[in-house]
């Protein structure tokens, strides 16, 4: 004779109810902050270059000071190649504009802080691109500036009514060094900090045993 078995309606019931109520490990803890560590640090460094590298492009690139007793006088060049004495925009027009490159720097910094959470391996070579850039940029203008100080400097001993004729490095030169070096931490913390790995769901472990 055949047995049947009865199933207890409230038991099987309760525990169905208790697997469909048991929320998912991910769901319940949201996203992982620790396994967005790195890109995040990174992130921030990026952002923080991307904004020295705009400020730089607004700034002074260099100064040109006449200094002789109640006589002085200064004229500055900005890093859109704008002199501080519109007389000389007109008769002399602009310097090298490297404010060009300054923002595509930038560009490439901030699009490395935005894909760094979700393609770190993609944000780093962008970020390596804006660094390189900024570098590069930085050492023109500091060459540029110094051999600008020399000329300036062989100027002024020629002319003996301009003993106070020098050259003065602007802020842009330092903020963009800055930029370069903020640059230089993101990828340094995108390349040296791990990911935690993943935890292993206990139903994985059973399953595996």
């Amino acid at each position: 004779m055949t047995e049947i078995e009865f199933l207890d309606p409230s038991r099987a019931s309760g525990s169905a109810g208790a697997e469909l109520d048991q929320p998912d490990d991910d769901e319940a803890g949201g996203p992982d902050l620790r396994r967005l560590a790195p890109a995040l640090a990174a992130a921030v460094a990026w952002v923080l270059a991307a904004g020295l590298t705009v400020m730089a492009s607004v700034s002074t690139v260099y100064e040109l000071v006449y200094d002789s007793g109640a006589d002085h006088q200064t004229v500055s060049v900005d890093a859109w190649g704008r002199f501080s004495t519109s007389s000389l925009n007109q008769t002399v027009g602009h310097q090298t504009r490297y404010a060009i490159v300054l923002i595509a720097a930038a560009v490439l910094l901030l699009a490395a802080a935005l894909v760094a959470v979700v393609r770190l391996p993609v944000a780093r070579h962008l970020a390596v691109a804006g660094a390189a850039l900024a570098a590069a940029t930085g050492t023109i203008v500091v060459l540029f500036v110094d051999a600008t100080r020399n000329s300036t400097a062989v100027r002024a001993r020629q002319l003996a009514t301009a003993p106070g004729l020098h050259t003065d490095l602007g802020s842009a030169v330092w903020l963009t060094l800055g930029a370069t070096a903020a640059a230089a931490v993101g990828i340094v913390l995108a390349f040296v900090l791990k990911v935690p790995a993943e935890p292993v769901h206990p139903s994985e472990g059973v399953a595996a045993g």
